[in-house]
C-alpha cells in the first residue's frame, strides 16, 4: 500500500502491484526487487508539518489528543493529509502522516 501511494497517490493500486509480484504476496523483504506498473502521471506530494508514524490502534482522535491535547482537532490532521487519508475512519499502521505544530501561547 505504501509503494502504491508513493507511485500513484492511491493506496488502492496495491492490487496491481500484487498481481505483478505473486511471489511477494506474503510480504516484502528489504532490498527485494519487484515489478510495478508505470505511472502515467507520477504522483508528487510535499506534505507540511512534522511526521508521525501511525501505530496500531491509533485513530485521528487519539493522534490529535497526543499532539494537540484534545481529540477534537482530528480534522486538522485529516485535512493536512488528504492525499493519503481518503476515509478518516481508516488509517493504517506504518504509514507516515504529518501534523502542523500549534504556536505556543505566551502569557503577556
Amino acid at each position: 500500500m505504501q509503494i502504491s501511494f508513493k507511485l500513484f497517490g492511491d493506496i488502492f493500486h496495491w492490487k496491481k502491484i500484487a498481481e505483478l509480484n505473486p511471489d511477494a504476496i506474503n510480504g516484502l523483504i528489504a532490498g527485494q526487487k519487484i515489478k510495478v506498473p508505470v505511472a502515467e502521471n507520477p504522483f508528487v506530494w510535499q506534505p507540511s508539518g512534522l511526521p508521525y508514524i501511525i501505530q496500531g490502534g491509533d485513530t485521528l482522535g487519539t493522534i490529535s489528543k497526543d499532539k494537540y491535547g484534545t481529540p477534537s482537532k482530528w480534522r486538522k490532521i485529516y485535512d493536512n493529509n488528504r492525499p493519503l487519508i481518503k476515509d478518516p475512519n481508516k488509517i493504517y499502521a506504518g504509514f507516515t502522516i504529518y501534523y502542523e505544530e500549534e504556536e505556543a501561547m505566551s502569557a503577556l
